[in-house]
């Protein structure tokens, strides 16, 4: 499974393959009902909520010894915010 999270762009994708989430707490959702994903696209502005930074953090603090994440989970960020835009390469 992998996870597309923002709040206003809705990409052609695999919708088989993809869980397309539109704030941080239906992503929580999504992994904490389906689990960890392979993979997840952050969008760092989300509206008025909280950011893909939180989502981040939260995966961080919900798994502190990477007992439950998976060996292959990438991830990138991607965002129309020029200042974000620095740090979107997959890692």
């Amino acid at each position: 499974m992998k996870i597309w999270l923002d709040d206003e762009r809705k990409p052609d994708l695999d919708w088989s393959v993809w869980q397309i989430c539109q704030s941080v707490a239906e992503a929580q959702d999504v992994i904490k009902g389906l689990g960890w994903p392979d993979f997840i696209s952050f969008d760092h502005d989300l509206g008025n909520g909280p950011i893909g930074y939180d989502l981040a953090k939260w995966l961080v603090e919900r798994d502190p010894d990477h007992h439950d994440m998976p060996e292959n989970f990438r991830f990138q960020v991607h965002s129309a915010n020029p200042s974000e835009q620095k740090i979107s390469d997959p890692c």
